[in-house]
């Protein structure tokens, strides 16, 4: 036999009636324009008379006739709290209990003003995210999503501003408000003024870099004009700032394109190594494609000289010379705290390789360090593995892409050989030749450190690429069950 339908009491009128179960289920979970009634959840254990079922309402057969409740007095309390919060946030003022559910209402619009000191919730900034960015953008590494959407601000003001044609006050107020939380800034593009100042001539922007009092000088000179934005106006509203990365680039410039629009110019190179000669604590700092050459590279070393807390240096894809290399390598030897240098992309030869070696040698932090895509050929090379061997903590080198050649082989065979900490090597795309493979493949038979080796295009033999291989697998297997 069927088993006999379940019934429930329903208050229809104030007055309990027996229906089948499922007849009034369907009708409370039905949405009719913008109103559910919702089951019974755990809030309304605590408060019954929350239960919508509960109160005094006709639900009818036909979910369009369905008249929506009169709402609590809570609710309007809610909804003029969440409708007046520009001119009264007294949302520090709710009960804890109703503090989500305002937050939740709140619109994305309000004012920077208002939000910024007043709402910590991760929620509402996601919201915020996502109205005027999108969240596919966001990065993948997890942060903050208050402290994301005002670095995403302020990296779009800064992106957006003309010299000389943007609104600077509006420029500070953003700063001021979103600057405490801003660690992370990254520019993709930086615009010049629509009529761009002449540059520092060549000879004098030399003769000032040969003098450091000249630097000064020429910096400082009120009468010296800047062809991007001055982040002398903008790095010291951001007290937390700990990584800057910038390119000199117009992007999206279309048929507008114009060589004048790409490159740092030596008074740009001035007026940022002003700035950050007295900002005492980034950690991280990167230049890339912005057309950096020996003087331009070299000002800005000469401002960075006394900095001590730049852990990060990446100047790649530029056009530094050895000049330019010098210069970066004094300023190595002088900052024990360096840990990655980065000037991958550039034209440094033999003479640049020499004095970052030297640089190197005895440096208590750096582990990285990246010369790939430059021209050091096998004497620079020699020199450099030649000065590395005396930097202990080095772990990962990458010398791809350099014109190097079997003449080098035996010096970088010692530094496989006797080097204590290194662990990454690239040497990819050097062309070597069959017999220094066989050299490296006898160096680091006993090596128990390196655990990858990037040796593509170096003209090995297959044999020896291989047993370089089994080597480097032998070494990850070891360290996997230390």
């Amino acid at each position: 036999m069927e088993a006999a339908p379940s019934h429930q009491l329903f208050a229809v009128n104030g007055q309990h009636e027996k229906h089948p179960i499922g007849y009034f289920d369907l009708v409370a979970m039905a949405d009719t324009k913008g109103f559910r009634v919702p089951l019974p959840a755990s809030a309304t254990k605590k408060d019954p008379m929350l239960d919508p079922r509960r109160m005094r309402r006709i639900l009818a057969e036909d979910p369009e006739w369905n008249v929506p409740t009169v709402p609590s007095l809570v609710d309007i309390c809610l909804m003029s709290i969440v409708r007046d919060f520009s001119a009264r946030p007294i949302l520090d003022k709710l009960p804890e209990r109703y503090k989500q559910a305002a937050i939740d209402k709140l619109a994305v619009s309000l004012p920077l003003a208002i939000t910024a000191r007043l709402l910590e919730d991760n929620s509402y900034w996601q919201k915020c995210f996502a109205a005027k960015f999108t969240l596919e953008a966001a990065p993948t590494r997890k942060r903050p999503w208050k402290r994301m959407f005002f670095e995403w601000n302020v990296r779009e003001i800064i992106e957006q501003f003309v010299p000389g044609q943007s609104s600077v006050a509006e420029l500070h107020n953003l700063l001021t408000l979103c600057g405490p939380l801003v660690e992370e800034l990254e520019l993709r593009q930086l615009l010049p003024p629509i009529d761009r100042a002449p540059e520092i001539p060549e000879d004098a922007a030399a003769a000032a870099v040969a003098q450091a009092d000249e630097v000064d000088d020429i910096a400082e000179d009120p009468n010296a004009l800047v062809d991007h934005i001055d982040f002398s106006e903008i790095l010291p509203k951001l007290p937390a700032l700990r990584s800057l990365s910038l390119v000199y680039v117009v992007r999206d410039c279309g048929m507008n394109f114009k060589w004048s629009l790409f490159g740092m110019t030596r008074a740009d190179a001035f007026a940022l190594g002003a700035a950050l000669r007295d900002f005492g604590h980034l950690e991280s700092l990167t230049i890339h494609s912005s057309l950096l050459d020996d003087t331009k590279t070299r000002i800005l070393m000469a401002r960075l000289l006394e900095n001590k807390t730049l852990q990060h240096l990446s100047l790649a894809h530029n056009t530094i010379g050895d000049k330019g290399a010098r210069a970066i390598a004094k300023f190595v030897h002088l900052n024990t705290s360096l840990v990655t240098l980065n000037l991958c992309d550039n034209q440094i030869r033999a003479t640049g390789a020499k004095a970052i070696a030297a640089a190197a040698r005895d440096h208590p932090s750096l582990t990285t360090l990246n010369l790939r895509q430059n021209r050091l050929e096998d004497q620079g090379a020699k020199l450099l593995f030649e000065g590395l061997l005396g930097n202990k903590p080095l772990t990962a080198l990458n010398i791809a892409s350099n014109g190097i050649g079997r003449a080098a082989m035996s010096a970088l065979c010692v530094l496989a050989q006797k080097h204590p900490a290194l662990q990454h090597l690239d040497i990819a795309c050097n062309e070597f030749g069959e017999e220094p493979g066989k050299m490296l493949l006898s160096a680091i038979e006993g090596n128990k450190v390196l655990l990858s080796m990037d040796i593509r295009l170096c003209k090995f033999a297959t044999e020896s690429e291989l047993d370089i291989n089994k080597i480097l697998h032998r070494n990850v297997k070891a360290l996997s069950k230390a």
